[in-house]
């Protein structure tokens, strides 16, 4: 057995106990109360296989501000797990993928009692008095105690300090909570339903890195730029310049992405995709031009980005690499564009209104420690009010155009498809050939349209079509990649997510007559903030959390995201 002292960022040992202590996410289903998450970057890959083993003993130490040791306990498992956990990434930009259960014996009492403010962690074996002892501290990972003195000597300090334990509930039986933050599945299933989607948030939540974590997952490529106001046509698609050789075509930065795409379909079976820092900084109707309506995959069967002339007129050295596009340059079904953008700073994107929000899915990414959890205990899905506006014929109109874009926008010779890989794709064409859906997931999906309906007949905004095929299909991806079928509760997550995602992102526009309305600006009359308050005591009813926060930001910071 041995003896080590693992040193940890203030931020991720605060989210390690924080998930212990209140469980915030589905790391610790089903494991003791006592039980917590730790990781090692790459680099201790070896050290990790090789000297880490159950049993070993650990005192984990929080850098500064904390600067001490705030619990000990005991490695009872070993896992690999290269999912975001924790809300700071090691310097080689993996995720502490070499994993340990702990199991703790003691704590400090300050730490157990206030797990999310550090400024109350009282009772820590602190920096100075370890250097006291003749503890080191650097800038590593862990430090392995070889001196069992000096093992006693944290142990009676521990007992000094009146440190305490987390009783040792068995198989704490805690409901599945899903977030973005840790990464999960569900964040590629938009992408697989074929979304671009964009990351919403606070500067510094971790937008851009999970970006890119989006794109490692999928082992896929990325071209990546942040924003400016002075972007247009030319800088994302390309534009005319003079040369020694007459006129040529200088490419963007969009269309250098989707050539590398074709280039890497034929030669990698994997398309490249854009990520757009910063979205919100400019204004995407210049940038994107004509562009903007090959965002949508339905489009991009008949429409080129660039005619053959164009082709024709690129500088010979940058194109020959994709010497096998002869005609016009189409943008691949499984291309993708990954945007972020900050929730502080949305108006210049928010202009665009219902342009942007139709070919964009959106996905808010708050601190791994905020207080608001999505948690789903229900024992069936009900319609409640909206079951007044289930429209079988729309449902079966909708479910036919979803089984169109899953199945049709694909290019078998180029292995191009929507859903993005051919695995992909055989999986959802076999449920959907199948159509052998439960009950309660027809409920669900009879529940969008219905939802969509409430809103379009009752004057409080116009759902379209597409809206609800757009998260018509998320379901169906959801319901396709499960393992098995999925839980009730797991399906009415899904639910929340396709209505947030998809449908909810249109009532941003509401806000400015929502707050007109309040400060009485109509005279009094507050139509629309009490269509809005009816349509939230539905939402609420049917246990969309998501949604009803949703809402609530709606009523009172007169926006969505």
């Amino acid at each position: 057995m041995a003896n080590y002292i693992i040193i940890g960022q203030p931020e991720n040992v605060k989210h390690s106990v924080s998930d212990m202590i209140n469980r915030i996410t589905n790391k610790l289903i089903n494991k003791p109360s006592n039980y917590m998450v730790w990781g090692f970057h790459g680099g201790l890959k070896k050290f990790y296989e090789e000297r880490i083993k159950k049993g070993d003993e650990i005192f984990l130490y929080s850098t500064d501000p904390v600067k001490g040791i705030i619990l000990y306990g005991i490695i009872v498992e070993k896992f690999i797990d290269d999912q975001m956990y924790w809300p700071i990434n090691s310097k080689r930009e993996d995720n502490w993928p070499y994993r340990i259960y702990i199991e703790v014996k003691k704590i400090s009492p300050s730490v157990k009692e206030n797990p999310v403010d550090r400024s109350k962690w009282k009772e820590v074996i602190s920096y100075k008095e370890l250097k006291k002892e003749g503890f080191k501290i650097s800038q590593r990972s862990i430090e392995e105690i070889k001196d069992e003195k000096k093992v006693e000597v944290l142990k009676n300090k521990i007992q000094q300090l009146n440190w305490v334990s987390i009783t040792p509930i068995e198989k704490v039986q805690q409901k599945e909570t899903f977030a973005f933050l840790p990464l999960g599945d569900i964040v590629n299933m938009h992408l697989i339903a074929g979304k671009n989607i964009i990351l919403v948030g606070a500067p510094g939540v971790g937008k851009t890195r999970l970006a890119k974590e989006i794109c490692r997952k999928f082992n896929i490529e990325y071209e990546i730029a942040t924003a400016n106001a002075e972007w247009s046509t030319f800088d994302l698609v390309g534009g005319y310049v003079p040369s020694e050789k007459g006129t040529i075509f200088n490419i963007g930065l969009l269309t250098k992405a989707v050539l590398r795409s074709w280039k890497n379909l034929r030669d990698k079976k994997l398309p490249v995709w854009f990520i757009i820092d910063e979205i919100n900084r400019c204004n995407i109707d210049l940038a994107f031009g004509d562009a903007f309506t090959l965002l949508d995959i339905e489009h991009r069967k008949d429409s080129d980005l660039l005619s053959k002339d164009k082709l024709s007129k690129i500088n010979e050295e940058v194109i020959l690499p994709f010497s096998n596009i002869k005609n016009g340059l189409k943008i691949p079904y499984s291309f993708r564009i990954i945007a972020t953008m900050n929730s502080y700073d949305r108006t210049l994107l928010f202009r665009l209104g219902f342009a942007l929000m139709r070919r964009f899915a959106f996905i808010e990414i708050k601190s791994p420690f905020s207080s608001y959890e999505e948690k789903y205990n229900i024992e069936k899905i009900e319609f409640g009010k909206f079951k007044d506006y289930i429209d079988d014929d729309k449902m079966e109109e909708c479910f036919n155009e979803v089984k169109s874009q899953l199945l049709m926008f694909s290019k078998d010779e180029y292995e191009d498809y929507c859903v993005i890989s051919k695995e992909n794709f055989d999986k959802i064409k076999g449920i959907i050939d199948q159509a052998n859906f439960p009950e309660d997931f027809l409920k669900a999906m009879n529940l969008i349209v219905a939802i969509s309906k409430y809103l379009t007949i009752n004057g409080i905004i116009e759902i379209g079509y597409a809206q609800m095929v757009d998260a018509l299909k998320f379901l169906i991806v959801f319901f396709s990649l499960k393992s098995k079928v999925p839980t009730i509760n797991e399906l009415l997550y899904a639910l929340d997510e396709a209505i947030s995602a998809y449908i909810f992102p249109q009532l941003d526009v509401l806000g400015s007559k929502i707050r007109m309305e309040e400060l009485e600006i109509y005279g009094g009359k507050k139509e629309l903030s009490e269509k809005i308050n009816e349509f939230y005591k539905e939402i609420k009813n049917l246990n969309l959390n998501k949604s009803v926060t949703l809402i609530e930001k709606l009523k009172t910071e007169y926006r969505i995201f």
